[in-house]
């Protein structure tokens, strides 16, 4: 199999899957416009939000290293500079959003405490809600520039290029503005499905 029949692969498994993963996690199921619901849902099974927070992260690594390396073609060609711009943003985005995976678990692990610790299981859930918008945020950012990118180089099929880029910039604005808001749906179903999407269209050629 050639390497990128393996990026389509895993573009086309590991995004659903971490998306999945996310819906599992026990603060998933409060609403998640109501942070405390979400913490004591958490700390009913604190064990469960670590194991499925880590699934999640590293279904996320796996698509977003396929996708940055599908991306790394684009730099030898016009606007070049931008793309290597975009995975930079990407994989530092990544990086940063790892830190909302370890607060939600450690704020998890608080809240199973009693109501003695729901003050610190509060704060650090809102640590978590900071390395997530930013990571995140920086992530959709980096996404949208080599989707842009690939699209004026005609390298892809413009619809899913242009719908990725269109649903991440939606995401960048979410992460700014309404971490914690409905429209933040739109970023994360849309680029799961654009990442299968693209995905398909590897493994095909």
């Amino acid at each position: 199999m050639t390497n990128r029949k393996i990026i389509g692969l895993i573009l086309l498994i590991a995004s659903p899957l971490s998306l999945l993963c996310w819906f599992l996690t026990p603060g998933s199921s409060a609403d998640q416009a109501d942070i405390m619901a979400m913490i004591m849902a958490a700390g009913q099974d604190p064990d469960g939000m670590k194991i499925w927070g880590l699934l999640a992260m590293v279904c996320t690594i796996f698509y977003v290293t396929a996708f940055t390396r599908w991306a790394k073609h684009l730099e030898s060609e016009s606007l070049g500079a931008l793309a290597s711009v975009g995975r930079l943003h990407m994989k530092v985005g990544l990086a940063v959003a790892i830190g909302q995976v370890v607060f939600m678990g450690v704020s998890a692990k608080a809240a199973s405490e009693g109501a003695t610790q729901m003050a610190s299981a509060a704060e650090y859930w809102g640590a978590s809600i900071g390395f997530g918008s930013a990571g995140l945020g920086i992530m959709f950012l980096g996404t949208a520039v080599i989707s842009i990118v690939a699209l004026l180089q005609k390298v892809g099929n413009p619809i899913i290029l242009g719908g990725l880029a269109v649903v991440s910039l939606v995401g960048v604005y979410g992460c700014a503005f309404d971490y914690s808001g409905d429209i933040m749906m739109v970023p994360y179903m849309g680029s799961v499905l654009f990442f299968m999407a693209l995905g398909a269209t590897l493994l095909r050629d």
